[in-house]
Protein backbone atom coordinates (compact mmCIF):
# COMPACT_ATOMS: atom_id res chain seq x y z
CA UNK A 1 0.00 0.00 0.00
CA UNK A 2 1.57 3.30 -1.08
CA UNK A 3 1.87 6.33 1.15
CA UNK A 4 -0.07 8.37 -1.42
CA UNK A 5 -3.03 5.98 -1.12
CA UNK A 6 -3.02 6.38 2.65
CA UNK A 7 -2.82 10.17 2.41
CA UNK A 8 -5.65 10.41 -0.11
CA UNK A 9 -8.01 8.01 1.73
CA UNK A 10 -9.35 10.50 4.32
CA UNK A 11 -9.35 13.51 1.97
CA UNK A 12 -13.09 13.50 1.07
CA UNK A 13 -14.06 13.52 4.73
CA UNK A 14 -11.41 16.08 5.65
CA UNK A 15 -12.66 18.34 2.85
CA UNK A 16 -16.23 18.13 4.13
CA UNK A 17 -15.15 18.81 7.71
CA UNK A 18 -12.96 21.70 6.58
CA UNK A 19 -15.87 23.28 4.73
CA UNK A 20 -18.06 22.88 7.82
CA UNK A 21 -15.35 24.54 9.91
CA UNK A 22 -15.30 27.37 7.36
CA UNK A 23 -19.05 27.76 7.99
CA UNK A 24 -20.14 26.54 4.59
CA UNK A 25 -23.51 24.83 4.50
CA UNK A 26 -23.84 21.14 5.32
CA UNK A 27 -25.19 20.49 1.84
CA UNK A 28 -22.19 22.12 0.16
CA UNK A 29 -19.75 20.30 2.44
CA UNK A 30 -21.36 16.89 1.93
CA UNK A 31 -21.64 17.20 -1.85
CA UNK A 32 -18.08 18.48 -2.19
CA UNK A 33 -16.76 15.55 -0.17
CA UNK A 34 -18.85 13.10 -2.20
CA UNK A 35 -17.58 14.57 -5.48
CA UNK A 36 -13.96 14.29 -4.35
CA UNK A 37 -14.53 10.75 -3.10
CA UNK A 38 -16.09 9.74 -6.41
CA UNK A 39 -13.23 11.30 -8.37
CA UNK A 40 -10.55 9.56 -6.30
CA UNK A 41 -12.36 6.22 -6.57
CA UNK A 42 -12.59 6.49 -10.37
CA UNK A 43 -8.91 7.47 -10.64
CA UNK A 44 -8.03 4.47 -8.47
CA UNK A 45 -9.78 2.20 -10.96
CA UNK A 46 -13.19 1.62 -9.34
CA UNK A 47 -15.65 0.79 -12.15
CA UNK A 48 -18.21 3.46 -12.80
CA UNK A 49 -21.02 0.92 -12.47
CA UNK A 50 -19.87 0.04 -8.95
CA UNK A 51 -19.73 3.71 -7.99
CA UNK A 52 -23.18 4.32 -9.47
CA UNK A 53 -24.55 1.37 -7.52
CA UNK A 54 -23.03 2.75 -4.30
CA UNK A 55 -24.62 6.13 -5.01
CA UNK A 56 -28.01 4.51 -5.65
CA UNK A 57 -27.79 2.51 -2.43
CA UNK A 58 -26.82 5.65 -0.53
CA UNK A 59 -29.79 7.58 -1.90
CA UNK A 60 -32.14 4.80 -0.84
CA UNK A 61 -30.64 4.73 2.67
CA UNK A 62 -30.93 8.51 2.78
CA UNK A 63 -34.60 8.37 1.74
CA UNK A 64 -35.38 6.08 4.68
CA UNK A 65 -34.00 8.72 7.03
CA UNK A 66 -35.30 11.75 5.13
CA UNK A 67 -38.86 10.44 5.21
CA UNK A 68 -38.74 10.33 9.01
CA UNK A 69 -37.03 13.71 9.32
CA UNK A 70 -39.73 15.37 7.20
CA UNK A 71 -42.52 13.51 8.98
CA UNK A 72 -41.02 14.37 12.38
CA UNK A 73 -40.90 18.08 11.57
CA UNK A 74 -44.45 17.95 10.23
CA UNK A 75 -45.53 16.15 13.41
CA UNK A 76 -43.92 18.88 15.50
CA UNK A 77 -45.57 21.64 13.46
CA UNK A 78 -49.03 20.04 13.46
CA UNK A 79 -49.31 18.33 16.83
CA UNK A 80 -47.26 20.47 19.21
CA UNK A 81 -49.65 22.58 21.29
CA UNK A 82 -47.03 24.92 22.76
CA UNK A 83 -44.84 27.40 20.94
CA UNK A 84 -42.05 29.06 22.88
CA UNK A 85 -42.19 32.82 22.75
CA UNK A 86 -39.35 33.61 25.13
CA UNK A 87 -35.84 33.87 23.73
CA UNK A 88 -33.06 32.13 25.63
CA UNK A 89 -30.95 35.26 25.56
CA UNK A 90 -33.40 37.05 27.84
CA UNK A 91 -34.57 34.14 29.94
CA UNK A 92 -33.18 33.97 33.45
CA UNK A 93 -34.32 31.97 36.41
CA UNK A 94 -33.36 31.41 39.99
CA UNK A 95 -32.15 28.09 41.34
CA UNK A 96 -35.41 27.19 43.05
CA UNK A 97 -38.12 27.51 40.41
CA UNK A 98 -37.97 23.84 39.37
CA UNK A 99 -37.10 24.56 35.73
CA UNK A 100 -33.78 22.75 35.96
CA UNK A 101 -35.48 19.55 37.12
CA UNK A 102 -38.06 19.72 34.36
CA UNK A 103 -35.42 20.39 31.70
CA UNK A 104 -33.24 17.57 33.05
CA UNK A 105 -36.18 15.19 32.76
CA UNK A 106 -36.95 16.38 29.23
CA UNK A 107 -33.39 16.07 27.93
CA UNK A 108 -31.98 13.11 29.87
CA UNK A 109 -35.06 10.92 30.33
CA UNK A 110 -38.05 11.72 28.10
CA UNK A 111 -36.01 12.52 24.97
CA UNK A 112 -33.94 9.30 25.10
CA UNK A 113 -37.12 7.34 25.91
CA UNK A 114 -38.85 8.69 22.80
CA UNK A 115 -35.74 8.05 20.70
CA UNK A 116 -35.60 4.45 21.93
CA UNK A 117 -39.20 3.88 20.90
CA UNK A 118 -39.05 5.65 17.54
CA UNK A 119 -35.47 6.25 16.43
CA UNK A 120 -34.43 8.44 13.50
CA UNK A 121 -33.97 11.53 15.70
CA UNK A 122 -37.64 11.77 16.70
CA UNK A 123 -36.52 12.05 20.34
CA UNK A 124 -35.24 15.51 19.47
CA UNK A 125 -38.75 16.46 18.30
CA UNK A 126 -40.20 15.58 21.71
CA UNK A 127 -37.40 17.29 23.62
CA UNK A 128 -37.61 20.47 21.54
CA UNK A 129 -41.34 20.72 22.25
CA UNK A 130 -40.74 20.43 26.00
CA UNK A 131 -37.94 23.00 25.86
CA UNK A 132 -40.23 25.45 24.08
CA UNK A 133 -42.66 24.96 26.93
CA UNK A 134 -39.89 26.18 29.24
CA UNK A 135 -39.33 29.27 27.08
CA UNK A 136 -36.09 28.01 25.52
CA UNK A 137 -35.31 28.36 21.83
CA UNK A 138 -32.42 29.02 19.49
CA UNK A 139 -28.93 27.51 19.44
CA UNK A 140 -28.71 26.51 23.11
CA UNK A 141 -32.08 24.80 22.98
CA UNK A 142 -30.91 22.92 19.87
CA UNK A 143 -27.86 21.63 21.77
CA UNK A 144 -30.12 20.50 24.61
CA UNK A 145 -32.53 18.81 22.20
CA UNK A 146 -29.60 16.82 20.79
CA UNK A 147 -29.10 15.21 24.22
CA UNK A 148 -32.10 13.06 23.33
CA UNK A 149 -29.56 11.08 21.26
CA UNK A 150 -27.60 9.83 24.29
CA UNK A 151 -29.00 6.31 23.93
CA UNK A 152 -28.97 5.89 20.14
CA UNK A 153 -27.79 2.22 20.41
CA UNK A 154 -31.34 1.51 21.64
CA UNK A 155 -33.03 3.82 19.10
CA UNK A 156 -35.83 2.36 16.99
CA UNK A 157 -36.03 -0.62 19.34
CA UNK A 158 -32.24 -1.18 19.19
CA UNK A 159 -32.03 -2.04 15.51
CA UNK A 160 -28.39 -0.88 15.32
CA UNK A 161 -27.43 -3.04 18.30
CA UNK A 162 -29.13 -6.05 16.76
CA UNK A 163 -27.36 -5.55 13.43
CA UNK A 164 -24.00 -5.19 15.17
CA UNK A 165 -24.64 -8.34 17.20
CA UNK A 166 -25.30 -10.31 14.02
CA UNK A 167 -22.30 -8.92 12.14
CA UNK A 168 -19.88 -9.50 15.03
CA UNK A 169 -21.50 -12.73 16.28
CA UNK A 170 -22.40 -11.62 19.80
CA UNK A 171 -25.42 -12.42 21.91
CA UNK A 172 -27.69 -9.32 21.65
CA UNK A 173 -28.49 -9.37 25.38
CA UNK A 174 -24.81 -9.39 26.34
CA UNK A 175 -23.86 -6.79 23.75
CA UNK A 176 -26.68 -4.51 24.89
CA UNK A 177 -25.60 -4.87 28.52
CA UNK A 178 -21.97 -4.10 27.66
CA UNK A 179 -23.04 -1.05 25.63
CA UNK A 180 -25.19 0.11 28.54
CA UNK A 181 -22.18 -0.02 30.88
CA UNK A 182 -20.04 1.89 28.38
CA UNK A 183 -22.82 4.47 27.98
CA UNK A 184 -22.18 5.67 31.51
CA UNK A 185 -19.43 7.92 30.13
CA UNK A 186 -21.84 9.39 27.56
CA UNK A 187 -24.50 10.12 30.17
CA UNK A 188 -21.98 11.72 32.52
CA UNK A 189 -20.77 13.93 29.69
CA UNK A 190 -24.36 14.75 28.76
CA UNK A 191 -24.96 16.01 32.30
CA UNK A 192 -21.97 18.35 31.98
CA UNK A 193 -23.28 19.69 28.65
CA UNK A 194 -26.76 20.19 30.14
CA UNK A 195 -25.49 22.18 33.12
CA UNK A 196 -23.14 24.34 31.04
CA UNK A 197 -25.84 25.27 28.54
CA UNK A 198 -28.39 26.06 31.25
CA UNK A 199 -25.91 28.01 33.37
CA UNK A 200 -25.31 30.29 30.38
CA UNK A 201 -28.97 31.41 30.55
CA UNK A 202 -29.17 31.57 34.32
CA UNK A 203 -30.86 28.23 35.03
CA UNK A 204 -28.95 26.37 37.76
CA UNK A 205 -29.67 23.22 39.75
CA UNK A 206 -30.78 23.37 43.32
CA UNK A 207 -28.57 21.76 45.94
CA UNK A 208 -30.76 18.67 46.05
CA UNK A 209 -30.60 18.45 42.24
CA UNK A 210 -26.80 18.42 42.41
CA UNK A 211 -27.02 15.57 44.91
CA UNK A 212 -29.71 13.61 43.04
CA UNK A 213 -28.31 13.71 39.50
CA UNK A 214 -25.20 11.48 39.85
CA UNK A 215 -26.93 8.58 41.68
CA UNK A 216 -29.92 8.90 39.35
CA UNK A 217 -27.70 8.50 36.29
CA UNK A 218 -25.78 5.65 37.94
CA UNK A 219 -29.05 3.92 38.79
CA UNK A 220 -30.28 4.44 35.24
CA UNK A 221 -27.14 2.80 33.82
CA UNK A 222 -27.48 -0.16 36.21
CA UNK A 223 -31.15 -0.52 35.28
CA UNK A 224 -30.24 -0.37 31.59
CA UNK A 225 -27.63 -3.11 32.02
CA UNK A 226 -30.13 -5.30 33.88
CA UNK A 227 -32.92 -4.66 31.37
CA UNK A 228 -30.67 -5.65 28.47
CA UNK A 229 -29.74 -8.91 30.16
CA UNK A 230 -33.31 -9.69 31.23
CA UNK A 231 -35.51 -8.28 28.45
CA UNK A 232 -33.06 -7.83 25.59
CA UNK A 233 -32.01 -4.61 23.86
CA UNK A 234 -35.28 -4.02 21.97
CA UNK A 235 -37.22 -2.74 24.97
CA UNK A 236 -34.42 -2.31 27.53
CA UNK A 237 -34.20 1.49 27.34
CA UNK A 238 -37.98 1.84 27.48
CA UNK A 239 -38.07 -0.24 30.66
CA UNK A 240 -35.07 1.48 32.27
CA UNK A 241 -36.28 5.01 31.51
CA UNK A 242 -40.01 4.48 31.96
CA UNK A 243 -39.91 4.09 35.75
CA UNK A 244 -37.91 7.25 36.58
CA UNK A 245 -40.08 9.25 34.16
CA UNK A 246 -43.24 7.98 35.83
CA UNK A 247 -41.83 8.72 39.29
CA UNK A 248 -40.76 12.23 38.28
CA UNK A 249 -44.14 13.09 36.78
CA UNK A 250 -45.89 11.58 39.80
CA UNK A 251 -43.81 13.61 42.26
CA UNK A 252 -44.57 16.79 40.32
CA UNK A 253 -48.27 16.08 39.82
CA UNK A 254 -49.23 19.18 41.87
CA UNK A 255 -46.74 21.39 40.03
CA UNK A 256 -48.62 23.88 37.84
CA UNK A 257 -45.97 23.41 35.14
CA UNK A 258 -46.76 19.70 34.96
CA UNK A 259 -50.01 20.56 33.21
CA UNK A 260 -48.05 22.17 30.40
CA UNK A 261 -45.65 19.23 30.29
CA UNK A 262 -48.54 16.76 30.18
CA UNK A 263 -50.28 18.73 27.43
CA UNK A 264 -47.08 18.81 25.38
CA UNK A 265 -46.39 15.13 25.94
CA UNK A 266 -49.87 13.84 25.09
CA UNK A 267 -49.43 13.53 21.29
CA UNK A 268 -45.89 12.17 21.71
CA UNK A 269 -47.06 9.56 24.19
CA UNK A 270 -49.78 8.55 21.75
CA UNK A 271 -47.17 8.31 18.99
CA UNK A 272 -44.91 6.15 21.17
CA UNK A 273 -47.74 3.76 22.00
CA UNK A 274 -48.74 3.51 18.34
CA UNK A 275 -45.18 2.80 17.21
CA UNK A 276 -44.66 0.22 19.94
CA UNK A 277 -47.86 -1.53 18.90
CA UNK A 278 -46.77 -1.64 15.25
CA UNK A 279 -43.53 -3.31 16.31
CA UNK A 280 -44.29 -5.49 19.30
CA UNK A 281 -47.72 -6.86 18.34
CA UNK A 282 -46.48 -9.54 15.94
CA UNK A 283 -49.66 -10.16 13.88
CA UNK A 284 -50.14 -6.42 13.39
CA UNK A 285 -46.48 -5.89 12.48
CA UNK A 286 -46.58 -8.71 9.93
CA UNK A 287 -49.77 -7.38 8.36
CA UNK A 288 -48.34 -3.86 8.08
CA UNK A 289 -45.13 -5.18 6.51
CA UNK A 290 -47.04 -7.27 3.97
CA UNK A 291 -46.73 -4.65 1.23
CA UNK A 292 -43.14 -3.51 0.88
CA UNK A 293 -41.20 -1.84 -1.90
CA UNK A 294 -37.56 -2.95 -2.23
CA UNK A 295 -35.94 -1.30 -5.26
CA UNK A 296 -32.36 -1.96 -4.08
CA UNK A 297 -31.23 -5.54 -3.47
CA UNK A 298 -29.66 -6.20 -0.09
CA UNK A 299 -31.18 -3.15 1.59
CA UNK A 300 -34.36 -2.95 3.67
CA UNK A 301 -37.57 -2.34 1.77
CA UNK A 302 -39.99 0.50 2.40
CA UNK A 303 -43.26 -0.63 3.95
CA UNK A 304 -45.35 2.55 4.11
CA UNK A 305 -47.87 1.06 6.55
CA UNK A 306 -45.12 0.01 8.96
CA UNK A 307 -42.51 2.73 8.51
CA UNK A 308 -42.44 5.39 11.30
CA UNK A 309 -43.01 8.25 8.85
CA UNK A 310 -46.58 7.26 8.04
CA UNK A 311 -47.51 6.89 11.69
CA UNK A 312 -45.91 10.23 12.54
CA UNK A 313 -48.13 11.93 9.97
CA UNK A 314 -51.28 10.02 10.89
CA UNK A 315 -50.87 10.61 14.63
CA UNK A 316 -50.18 14.30 14.09
CA UNK A 317 -53.32 14.83 12.02
CA UNK A 318 -55.50 12.90 14.49
CA UNK A 319 -54.04 14.86 17.44
CA UNK A 320 -54.65 18.15 15.65
CA UNK A 321 -58.25 17.24 14.79
CA UNK A 322 -58.93 16.18 18.38
CA UNK A 323 -57.52 19.53 19.53
CA UNK A 324 -60.10 21.29 17.34
CA UNK A 325 -57.80 22.47 14.55
CA UNK A 326 -59.50 22.99 11.22
CA UNK A 327 -58.27 21.21 8.05
CA UNK A 328 -57.05 24.51 6.60
CA UNK A 329 -54.89 25.16 9.66
CA UNK A 330 -53.58 21.61 9.56
CA UNK A 331 -52.64 21.98 5.90
CA UNK A 332 -50.82 25.22 6.67
CA UNK A 333 -48.89 23.53 9.50
CA UNK A 334 -47.97 20.59 7.26
CA UNK A 335 -46.56 22.99 4.68
CA UNK A 336 -44.63 24.82 7.39
CA UNK A 337 -43.14 21.57 8.72
CA UNK A 338 -42.09 20.49 5.23
CA UNK A 339 -40.49 23.88 4.69
CA UNK A 340 -38.44 23.47 7.86
CA UNK A 341 -37.38 20.02 6.65
CA UNK A 342 -35.75 21.09 3.38
CA UNK A 343 -32.37 21.90 4.93
CA UNK A 344 -32.00 18.79 7.14
CA UNK A 345 -33.27 16.57 4.31
CA UNK A 346 -30.72 17.97 1.86
CA UNK A 347 -27.92 17.63 4.43
CA UNK A 348 -28.91 14.02 5.05
CA UNK A 349 -28.77 13.16 1.35
CA UNK A 350 -25.42 14.90 0.87
CA UNK A 351 -23.65 13.22 3.77
CA UNK A 352 -25.10 9.74 3.31
CA UNK A 353 -23.97 10.01 -0.32
CA UNK A 354 -20.50 11.02 0.89
CA UNK A 355 -20.38 8.04 3.26
CA UNK A 356 -21.50 5.59 0.59
CA UNK A 357 -19.06 6.81 -2.06
CA UNK A 358 -16.22 7.01 0.47
CA UNK A 359 -16.81 3.44 1.63
CA UNK A 360 -17.22 2.12 -1.94
CA UNK A 361 -13.78 3.49 -2.78
CA UNK A 362 -12.30 1.36 0.03
CA UNK A 363 -11.02 4.28 2.11
CA UNK A 364 -12.08 2.94 5.55
CA UNK A 365 -10.36 -0.37 4.83
CA UNK A 366 -7.22 1.50 3.72
CA UNK A 367 -7.15 3.49 6.96
CA UNK A 368 -7.73 0.38 9.07
CA UNK A 369 -4.96 -1.53 7.28
CA UNK A 370 -2.55 1.40 7.67
CA UNK A 371 -3.37 1.57 11.35
CA UNK A 372 -2.73 -2.14 11.83
CA UNK A 373 0.75 -1.68 10.40
CA UNK A 374 1.72 0.87 13.07
CA UNK A 375 -0.54 0.01 16.02
CA UNK A 376 1.86 -2.45 17.68
CA UNK A 377 -0.89 -4.42 19.40
CA UNK A 378 -3.22 -1.47 20.00
CA UNK A 379 -5.29 -2.30 16.90
CA UNK A 380 -8.73 -1.84 18.53
CA UNK A 381 -7.98 1.82 19.31
CA UNK A 382 -9.05 2.79 15.78
CA UNK A 383 -12.57 1.38 16.15
CA UNK A 384 -14.26 4.03 18.36
CA UNK A 385 -12.93 6.99 16.32
CA UNK A 386 -13.87 5.31 13.01
CA UNK A 387 -17.31 4.51 14.40
CA UNK A 388 -17.68 8.11 15.51
CA UNK A 389 -16.68 9.35 12.08
CA UNK A 390 -19.20 7.01 10.46
CA UNK A 391 -21.95 8.18 12.83
CA UNK A 392 -21.10 11.80 12.04
CA UNK A 393 -21.27 11.19 8.30
CA UNK A 394 -24.43 9.10 8.17
CA UNK A 395 -26.48 10.05 11.23
CA UNK A 396 -27.42 6.37 11.60
CA UNK A 397 -26.08 3.74 13.96
CA UNK A 398 -27.29 1.09 11.52
CA UNK A 399 -24.93 2.59 8.94
CA UNK A 400 -22.18 2.58 11.57
CA UNK A 401 -22.73 -1.13 12.05
CA UNK A 402 -22.67 -1.78 8.31
CA UNK A 403 -19.50 0.26 7.71
CA UNK A 404 -17.36 -0.43 10.78
CA UNK A 405 -18.42 -3.75 12.36
CA UNK A 406 -16.86 -5.87 9.56
CA UNK A 407 -13.58 -3.96 9.95
CA UNK A 408 -13.64 -4.40 13.72
CA UNK A 409 -14.42 -8.09 13.43
CA UNK A 410 -11.44 -8.55 11.09
CA UNK A 411 -8.91 -7.17 13.58
CA UNK A 412 -6.64 -9.71 15.29
CA UNK A 413 -8.28 -11.14 18.39
CA UNK A 414 -11.66 -9.52 17.74
CA UNK A 415 -13.52 -12.70 16.90
CA UNK A 416 -16.36 -13.51 19.28
CA UNK A 417 -16.07 -17.25 18.69
CA UNK A 418 -13.21 -17.79 21.10
CA UNK A 419 -13.48 -17.88 24.84
CA UNK A 420 -12.09 -16.23 27.94
CA UNK A 421 -10.50 -12.79 27.96
CA UNK A 422 -10.40 -12.55 24.17
CA UNK A 423 -14.16 -12.97 23.85
CA UNK A 424 -14.74 -10.42 26.62
CA UNK A 425 -12.48 -7.89 24.91
CA UNK A 426 -14.27 -8.46 21.60
CA UNK A 427 -17.59 -7.81 23.35
CA UNK A 428 -16.31 -4.58 24.92
CA UNK A 429 -14.89 -3.31 21.61
CA UNK A 430 -18.23 -3.98 19.93
CA UNK A 431 -19.94 -2.06 22.75
CA UNK A 432 -17.51 0.85 22.29
CA UNK A 433 -18.28 0.83 18.56
CA UNK A 434 -22.00 1.12 19.33
CA UNK A 435 -21.65 3.92 21.86
CA UNK A 436 -19.09 6.02 19.96
CA UNK A 437 -20.94 5.66 16.67
CA UNK A 438 -24.37 6.22 18.18
CA UNK A 439 -23.33 9.30 20.14
CA UNK A 440 -21.67 10.83 17.07
CA UNK A 441 -24.99 10.78 15.22
CA UNK A 442 -25.90 13.58 17.64
CA UNK A 443 -23.62 15.98 15.75
CA UNK A 444 -24.21 14.69 12.24
CA UNK A 445 -25.11 17.54 9.87
CA UNK A 446 -28.62 16.16 9.42
CA UNK A 447 -29.29 15.99 13.19
CA UNK A 448 -27.88 19.49 13.69
CA UNK A 449 -30.04 20.89 10.92
CA UNK A 450 -33.08 19.10 12.29
CA UNK A 451 -32.48 20.40 15.83
CA UNK A 452 -32.00 23.92 14.48
CA UNK A 453 -35.28 23.73 12.59
CA UNK A 454 -37.12 22.41 15.65
CA UNK A 455 -35.89 25.14 17.98
CA UNK A 456 -36.18 28.06 15.59
CA UNK A 457 -32.43 28.57 15.26
CA UNK A 458 -31.29 30.41 12.16
CA UNK A 459 -29.12 28.77 9.52
CA UNK A 460 -26.24 30.93 10.75
CA UNK A 461 -26.61 29.35 14.22
CA UNK A 462 -25.55 25.89 13.01
CA UNK A 463 -21.88 26.70 13.57
CA UNK A 464 -22.61 27.63 17.20
CA UNK A 465 -24.70 24.49 17.70
CA UNK A 466 -21.89 22.36 16.27
CA UNK A 467 -19.26 24.09 18.40
CA UNK A 468 -21.21 23.53 21.61
CA UNK A 469 -22.30 19.95 20.96
CA UNK A 470 -19.28 18.40 19.20
CA UNK A 471 -16.88 18.19 22.20
CA UNK A 472 -19.02 15.50 23.88
CA UNK A 473 -18.96 12.82 21.14
CA UNK A 474 -15.34 13.65 20.24
CA UNK A 475 -14.21 13.29 23.86
CA UNK A 476 -16.14 10.02 24.26
CA UNK A 477 -14.71 8.56 21.04
CA UNK A 478 -11.15 9.48 22.04
CA UNK A 479 -11.54 8.14 25.59
CA UNK A 480 -13.02 4.91 24.29
CA UNK A 481 -10.23 4.69 21.71
CA UNK A 482 -7.68 5.01 24.51
CA UNK A 483 -9.49 2.33 26.53
CA UNK A 484 -9.58 0.08 23.46
CA UNK A 485 -5.83 0.57 22.95
CA UNK A 486 -5.11 -0.40 26.54
CA UNK A 487 -7.38 -3.45 26.20
CA UNK A 488 -5.58 -4.45 23.00
CA UNK A 489 -2.15 -4.12 24.59
CA UNK A 490 -3.17 -6.05 27.71
CA UNK A 491 -4.98 -8.68 25.67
Amino acid sequence: MSMLTIILAPMPVLLAMGLLAARRSSVEAGLAGAALGAGLALIDGLPGTVLADAALRSLWIAWMAVSVILAGLVFDAVASPVRGSVDTATTTAGPDDGRYRRIFTACMLIGPFAESATGFGVGAVVTAALLRGEGLSGARAAVLALLSQLLVPWGALAIGTQVTAVLMRHDPHQLGAAAAAVSAIAYAGGLVVLRLQLAAVGIRPRRRDRLIDPPLIAGLVVALVAANLWLGPETAALAALGLPIAIDLGVRRRDVAIRTTTRILAPYLALTLVLLATRLVTPLAEALRHWSWQPVDGLPGYAPLHHPAGWLLATAVVAALMAGNRPGRIGHDIARGLGHGVRPAAATIAFVLLAGVWAAGGAPAVLAAAWRDVAAGADPAIIPPLAGLSGFLTGSNVAVAAMIAPLADALPGMGADGGGAGALMALLIAAMLLVAGGLATMVSPMRLAMAAALTGAAASDEAAIRRRSTPLPVAVALLLGLAAAVAGLLG
